[in-house]
C-alpha cells in the first residue's frame, strides 16, 4: 500500500515539474510573440493599408510561434486538470489495496492516501492561478492577429 501511494506521490510531483517547465516555457514565448506584435498592431491604419506588405509583418513566422504556444497551453491546461483524478486515483488505490484490519494501520493507511488528493489538489490550483499570468496574453496575441489577418484581407480586396 505504502508503494502506490509513493508511486503516486512521484506521478504527481513529475508531472507537476512537467507543467513548471511547460509554464515558463509558455510564459517566454507568450512575452516574446507580444513584443513582436506590438509595434505591429499599433501601426497607423493607412501604414497597414498603404506601405506594409505581408513579408514586412513576418505574418507567417508569427502565426507558426502562435500555433506552438496554443499547443503548449492546451497541454499546460489539460496536465493542471489531470492533477486533482491523479490524487483521488492515489487514495482510491491506496485505499482499495489496503488489506489490514487493524484500526490503525487502516488510520494511517487512510491519511497517507488522503495526502495524495491534498497534493494532486495544490498542484491544480497552483498551476490554475499561475495560468493566469500568461492567459490573457495569448488572448491578446490572438485577438491582434486576427486583427492583422482582417487588415491584410481588407487591403488585398481594396
Amino acid at each position: 500500500m505504502e508503494f502506490i501511494t509513493r508511486m503516486m506521490y512521484f506521478v504527481i510531483i513529475l508531472f507537476g515539474i512537467i507543467n513548471a517547465a511547460i509554464f515558463f516555457n509558455l510564459y517566454q514565448r507568450t512575452r516574446k510573440l507580444k513584443a513582436e506584435l506590438s509595434p505591429i498592431s499599433s501601426l497607423k491604419i493607412e501604414k497597414i493599408f498603404g506601405e506594409v506588405k505581408q513579408e514586412d509583418l513576418k505574418l507567417h513566422k508569427i502565426e507558426r510561434e502562435k500555433e506552438r504556444i496554443n499547443f503548449w497551453y492546451n497541454l499546460y491546461n489539460e496536465i493542471t486538470t489531470s492533477f486533482p483524478y491523479l490524487g483521488i486515483l492515489g487514495t482510491v488505490a491506496a485505499l482499495y489495496l489496503s488489506r489490514e484490519i487493524e484500526l490503525e494501520v487502516i488510520e494511517a493507511n487512510f491519511t497517507m492516501a488522503l495526502g495524495t488528493t491534498l497534493l494532486g489538489l495544490c498542484m491544480a490550483i497552483l498551476f490554475k492561478l499561475a495560468k493566469s499570468l500568461f492567459s490573457s496574453k495569448i488572448q491578446e496575441i490572438n485577438h491582434d492577429l486576427e486583427t492583422l489577418y482582417n487588415l491584410n484581407l481588407k487591403k488585398r480586396v481594396n
